[in-house]
């Protein structure tokens, strides 16, 4: 039985027992220094975010997260979406500096991913000093942000061949299909569906389909004829849609299925088209109300809501379409009046003094990006 593990380490092991036999990392990690005789993990002082902030590889998506890997007994390997990319672990309970105290009591842990655009004088007014990224692993030989489709002879745990499929940004592709053809099917975010070759991972075959694809494709028989099928759209725990497909098109949930005399070209979703920022309310709010919003911003919206960039809830920069007066933002956030939209209120947690410094930060938030689209716009002109 073979597994990789969020952990970064590949584990052969007896499927009978469940004795190992085999484990080595197929990933960059730093949280472990190996493991003993008996497998068990040697953890790296050095990543011990009890004592301070920390970057620690993997993040706390994994190495390999929920979409399946897939293993050919045809060519003997095993076919990871794999995630190399650290992340900053931190209590903020330890860290009385921290404007921001996270709502998970349990554990008081935060995490940041450090995507490229990452603002430290934006983490740190929240959280206080932190250590800088690199761009690259500590090594320097690969980037330390991207995903991979990874081949892994799970006999010696080598790395048989690998493709990244992005790069600076945290996407989580779909899972791999290999087949009895000899062939490794696999969907991305950005809206690539590639056909790999499975033992050398030359690409055999790209479709741009316009659609994210974090799922896993399946195949199937009908009357001698053989279906690919694989189900598209951007969802989970990344509510964003950077570096996806459902930057440029709409973010439409779909099966597309493919056969070998199929239609060359992919339908795709309609173009996505953003409104310009429309001039915002004047601000009210003094820069320690604005603060006190970011903070609280951070603390309960940022789950679901996004700042300046499309996403699956709705932008919380565009204060000014529609919910620009106080007291419409205000029976939204605490009287729950989006609620058959699945906008729960938040009366229990957000006092109105909070909810007028949570609208004072959105639309400081609007005159921020109204002012980017303004000189954009401007820089446009002859």
């Amino acid at each position: 039985m073979i597994q990789a593990n969020k952990n970064g380490y590949f584990y052969v092991l007896d499927r009978e027992t469940g004795k190992p036999l085999r484990a080595q990392p197929f990933a960059y990690l730093n949280w472990s220094k190996g493991l003993s005789q008996d497998f068990r993990p040697i953890v790296n002082p050095d990543a011990n975010y009890d004592l301070g902030p920390r970057v620690v590889y993997p993040s706390e998506q994994g190495a390999h997260s929920w979409p399946p890997m897939s293993y050919s007994p045809a060519t003997g390997l095993a076919y990871v979406p794999t995630i190399e990319m650290p992340n900053m672990l931190m209590d903020l309970k330890k860290r009385p500096e921290a404007q921001v105290r996270d709502i998970d009591e349990a554990f008081g842990i935060t995490y940041i991913f450090p995507e490229k655009g990452l603002s430290y004088e934006s983490v740190e007014s929240l959280y206080g000093p932190v250590p800088r990224f690199s761009m690259s692993t500590p090594d320097g030989k690969r980037p330390m942000v991207r995903s991979m489709l990874k081949a892994i002879d799970p006999t010696t745990g080598h790395v048989f061949w690998q493709h990244a499929t992005s790069q600076d940004y945290f996407v989580i592709d779909g899972g791999a299909l290999s087949t009895g053809g000899g062939l490794v099917f696999a969907g991305r975010e950005d809206g690539k569906f590639v056909v790999y070759d499975a033992g050398n991972g030359h690409v055999l075959k790209e479709f741009d389909t316009g659609s994210a694809i974090m799922a896993a494709p399946m195949t199937y028989e009908i009357d001698g004829r053989q279906y690919v099928a694989v189900l598209c759209g951007h969802g989970g725990t990344k509510w964003e849609f950077t570096a996806t497909a459902a930057m440029n098109y709409i973010n439409e949930g779909r099966v597309l299925t493919f056969a070998l005399d199929g239609a060359a070209d992919v339908p795709k979703p309609e173009l996505r088209h953003e409104e310009p920022y429309r001039e915002p309310p004047e601000r009210s709010g003094t820069p320690e109300q604005i603060a006190a919003g970011k903070a609280l911003f951070s603390q309960w919206c940022a789950r679901c809501h996004s700042l300046g960039v499309p996403a699956m809830s709705p932008d919380l920069s565009r204060l000014g379409d529609g919910i620009a007066s106080f007291d419409t933002f205000n029976t939204i956030v605490r009287g729950g009046a989006f609620l058959p939209r699945g906008m729960p209120r938040f009366d229990d947690a957000i006092s109105e003094q909070d909810a007028i410094k949570l609208h004072d930060f959105f639309i400081d938030q609007a005159w921020e990006q109204y002012r980017r689209q303004e000189e954009s716009h401007s820089a446009t002109q002859p």
